[in-house]
This record gives structure tokens, C-alpha cells and sequence, in this order.
């Protein structure tokens, strides 16, 4: 696979949780010399939408220039585009972002406005957006949490066990062992490593680099005949004494979700109308049949899902609640 490929897909894993195919764009040639003489267009799908990933060829192409040939794009193409560039200057980052122009830096910047996603390294003097950890750390120090890891593990290891790449899982590595919640099995093999905290003095201390799982919620009208992975307060009342809610709530990545939509349309109420819903339907950072082997969320990305800054009272006492159960 192309660096530059496999570099994009390592990223969005990374920091989105989301498993990107990318294949060369077929109707490139449609695009004109000037466009493909500046880019290489490969198409793929972000967060369920289909885009247009445009790999910049020159690094000199001004913000004036790449805010006409994103809309020059888009026109000809109908798919939203996405600049990438190897690296990129602190004055274009800031230029691209007044004017709203999605764009990955591989030197790492990724901004998507029409996804709300603004997500920053700490290299270079550029902070992180968000304290929070990555994706594909969350499901490991939950896997832990869970007592669904080894004592002892490689970067190999965890990439079969949960489907992500090596590259992804040493990152995740690297990232927990900053947080000194990981540490080298100095023991062992070379490349092994183990956690030096576990249950609620684990819990504890990484709650604050949490994130909720739920990257968007749709509220469906109507009869919703399948059945997938069993979540929010449906779940929560299963779980506790809380009442059961009116409506159903599943979760599933943004890939299924759009899959689903190819098979059934699916028409999602505006939020303001959600007490109509008969359905919620949560998309999800990381596949939430990860980390359990039922039909239903794991209780620590739930209690993730629901615990927000002014829960419902009734919430909060269930997600004490469901904490206790965990025997920690």
C-alpha cells in the first residue's frame, strides 16, 4: 500500500477511530490537467459521509489558490473534498481554517468543520484540541478495565485481538505509557507491556482522558425491525433500577450505520423532536462489540455515553448504581 495511504488511514484510526478504505478516484481525468497536476484524488468514506480525499502534489499552492480548487472540486465531483498534505506551515493551517477548508497535515492536524472534528498534535507547538485519548486507547484501557486483556502484552498482540493496526496500537501504547498507566514488562520479552494500575484506582485516575464514545445520535420514527448492539437508557434500565424508557437505543459505528441506510432508508427527526423517536440509533468511536461478547454496550462505555456534565437525576443515581456493580 502507498506511504502516504497507509499514513492517512493510520490517522483517522488513530484519532477518529474509524477504519478508512481509500481507492483511487476513477473519473480523475474528468478533473482537468491543472487539478491532477496539483493532486492525487482517492475517494472514501469519513464518519458515514462519501469524500474526497485530494493529496496535495505541491506543497506552494497558496490559501487563495486551494479555496478555489475546493470549490473548482467539489463542483465537479459533488463530493465534499478534503486536502492532504505531508506538512504544512503554521500561517496556511490558520488561513484554511478562517476560511472553513477541510484539510490532514500528516505532521498532524486534521480539520473536518463540516464534521465538527478540529483534532491537533502536541508536536511543533501546535496543542492538542482535546485532552481526551485516543480511540484506540480508550478500548484498551477499557479492555483492561474489563479484564479483557492479557497480563502481558505486544503491540501485535492487541492489533489481533481487537482489529486495529500495529502502527495504531503502539501509538495507543506510547500514549498510556505518558499517562504512567503502562509501563515495559521489564522482564520479559522486549516489546511487552503491562499495566501498573487496575480497577477503580485506575478507573479513577484516567476518567478525566475519557471520552464518551457517542460521535452522533438519530432519532428514528417508525418501525426499526433490526436489532444491533443494545445501549443508552434501554440499556441502563436493564442494567439498574432505573424505569424503562419508550424508546429503543442501539449503537454501531459510522460505516454500519450507513450501510443500513443503503438497505433501508432511515429518515432522523431533528434533536429538538427527539421525545417522537421510537428509536435512537448512537454512532460510535470504536465498534462497540469490542468489549462485550453480548448482545449489549460494555458498562464502562455506557456509563461513558450517559455521564454528562448535567445528567438527569434519575441518570446519575443509575450510573452510581451500575458502577457498583462492578465489584471494584
Amino acid at each position: 500500500m502507498d506511504q502516504k495511504i497507509l499514513q492517512v488511514k493510520e490517522y483517522l484510526e488513530t484519532s477518529l477511530g474509524e477504519n478508512v478504505s481509500l481507492s483511487p478516484y476513477s473519473e480523475a481525468a474528468n478533473l482537468g490537467l491543472i487539478l491532477n497536476s496539483n493532486y492525487e484524488f482517492y475517494l472514501g468514506s469519513l464518519l458515514g459521509k462519501t469524500v474526497l480525499f485530494s493529496f496535495s502534489k505541491n506543497e506552494a499552492l497558496t490559501p487563495l489558490v486551494l479555496e478555489k480548487q475546493s470549490a473548482l472540486i467539489t463542483g465537479r465531483t459533488s463530493y465534499q473534498t478534503i486536502f492532504v498534505f505531508r506538512e504544512m506551515p503554521h500561517y496556511l493551517r490558520g488561513k484554511l481554517i478562517q476560511k472553513k477548508i477541510p484539510f490532514i497535515s500528516l505532521d498532524q492536524q486534521l480539520y473536518l468543520p463540516q464534521l465538527l472534528v478540529d483534532l491537533r498534535d502536541t508536536t511543533k507547538q501546535i496543542t492538542r484540541f482535546s485532552p481526551k485519548i485516543y480511540p484506540a486507547s480508550q478500548v484498551l484501557v477499557l479492555a483492561h478495565l474489563l479484564k479483557r486483556t492479557a497480563s502481558v502484552f505486544t503491540a501485535n498482540a492487541l492489533a489481533k485481538q481487537f482489529g486495529y493496526t500495529r502502527m495504531t496500537m503502539t501509538r495507543s501504547i506510547h500514549e498510556l505509557v505518558k499517562l504512567d498507566i503502562l509501563e515495559r514488562n521489564t522482564g520479559g520479552h522486549y516489546g511487552e507491556y503491562k499495566f501498573n494500575l487496575d480497577g477503580k484506582v485506575l478507573w479513577q485516575k484516567v476518567l478525566p482522558q475519557l471520552r464518551s464514545p457517542v460521535i452522533k445520535r438519530h432519532f428514528i420514527a417508525g418501525n426499526f425491525k433490526e436489532n444491533y448492539c443494545v445501549c443508552g437508557e434501554l440499556l441502563l434500565s436493564q442494567k439498574t433500577m432505573l424505569s424503562s424508557p419508550s424508546s429503543k437505543s442501539f449503537a454501531m459505528t459510522a460505516g454500519e450505520f450507513k450501510t443500513l441506510s443503503k438497505v433501508n432508508p432511515i429518515q432522523s427527526l431533528p434533536a429538538q423532536h427527539e421525545a417522537l423517536s421510537e428509536v435512537k440509533i448512537e454512532l460510535w468511536h470504536y465498534d462497540p462489540r469490542l468489549l462485550s461478547d453480548e448482545e449489549s454496550a460494555d458498562p464502562l462505555s455506557l456509563y461513558l455515553s450517559l455521564n454528562t456534565e448535567n445528567p438527569d437525576e434519575r441518570i446519575a443515581l443509575a450510573l452510581i448504581e451500575l458502577l457498583r456493580g462492578l465489584g471494584w
